[in-house]
């Protein structure tokens, strides 16, 4: 909800407000539980778009002070340079900007006194392309000078995209531009990058990065790709049911997952496997539950269907495992459930 609220801001300090602002399903639930679910931002942002213009990017973009980034945000302040904050940045991003990758890095046919921030589409989304692109690299140029006092001439920001027609309202406010590069990319003079945080603070800074930490293990982003897919198969009454909707929880894309796992000696469907004959075995020991609630369960919307995987997965039917491991039931037990039946 942070990153709407800098939205929301731009709409209602030039006069935008309608409807769907204050109406919205998911603003109304985002503002109960404090997040956003992506697909939602994104529909919130073309409603947005449609209502502002393409500026919205760099409007949103200026906005984007490290508060906006929660624990992140404090762990940007609290580092000793520049330096620090960008490294920091390139670790942690994935859990902020799911959307895109980025790479530091230098270039031998590059000035040795400059280094580059490149940002990559990591998720695409139809119509959200020059939005995206604006505010990412308009937001960590502001960033950096909101961290320490970084001179203009020090940033070089690079588009793809042609220049729009209103960039010039903003060309004041920004560091130099240029369109229609073959990269989306922020330069930083190697000078800025020395630059001491007149924020830092190293207790600060390790109890931030620890809010991080956990957030990168709660989003599933810790450990081997195989780690990171299995632990969001654990539950499978909440895993995801394909790998496109893996790679989404992810935050990456269906062709990087899929080389990854190979990689590792594995695919999506072999681990989902796994986890589902798992579950189904713990389920098939509580009489409780019916074959078809199990099968709901684990993800499989036909019985028949689950019936047919388990086979597949260890030779036999799961009603005839569940009678086995009745019939391994002292007598006792057996009389009981009979009679509770």
């Amino acid at each position: 909800m942070s990153y709407w609220s800098v939205v929301e801001s731009v709409l209602n300090d030039h006069g935008i407000q309608q409807d769907w602002m204050t109406q919205h399903p998911a603003l109304k639930l985002g503002r109960q539980t404090g997040r956003l679910r992506c697909r939602d931002y994104e529909s919130l942002l073309l409603m947005a778009l449609q209502a502002f213009g393409q500026a919205l990017g760099v409007e949103a973009g200026l906005r984007g002070y490290p508060t906006k980034h929660g624990p992140l945000g404090v762990a940007f302040m609290s580092c000793a340079t520049l330096a620090d904050a960008m490294q920091l940045g390139m670790r942690y991003h994935p859990t902020r900007m799911p959307y895109y990758d980025m790479q530091l890095h230098t270039s031998p046919n590059a000035p040795a006194d400059w280094i580059w921030v490149d940002v990559h589409e990591r998720l695409h989304v139809d119509g959200l392309e020059q939005f995206g692109k604006l505010s990412a690299l308009v937001e960590i140029a502001t960033l950096i000078r909101t961290l320490a006092p970084v001179p203009r001439d020090q940033l070089h920001l690079y588009f793809t995209m042609a220049e729009p027609d209103f960039f010039h309202r903003y060309q004041d406010r920004l560091p130099p531009c240029t369109f229609g590069w073959p990269v989306d990319r922020l330069a930083i003079h190697i000078d800025a990058l020395s630059a001491r945080l007149p924020s830092a603070n190293a207790e600060a800074l390790k109890e931030a990065c620890a809010q991080c930490d956990a957030e990168w293990v709660r989003l599933g982003l810790a450990g081997t790709w195989r780690e990171r897919v299995l632990s969001h198969l654990q539950d499978p009454t909440l895993a995801p049911r394909t790998i496109e909707q893996m790679a989404a929880r992810l935050c990456t894309s269906e062709r990087t997952l899929k080389r990854q796992l190979q990689k590792e000696g594995c695919t999506f469907k072999s681990l989902q496997d796994a986890a589902r004959l798992r579950a189904a075995n713990s389920m098939l020991s509580d009489r409780a539950l019916a074959i078809a609630d199990i099968a709901q369960r684990i993800g499989f919307d036909d019985p028949a269907h689950f019936t047919r995987a388990y086979k597949r997965w260890t030779g036999e039917a799961p009603s005839a495992v569940r009678a086995a491991l009745f019939e391994q039931q002292s007598p006792g037990l057996r009389t009981l459930a009979s009679h509770a039946n």
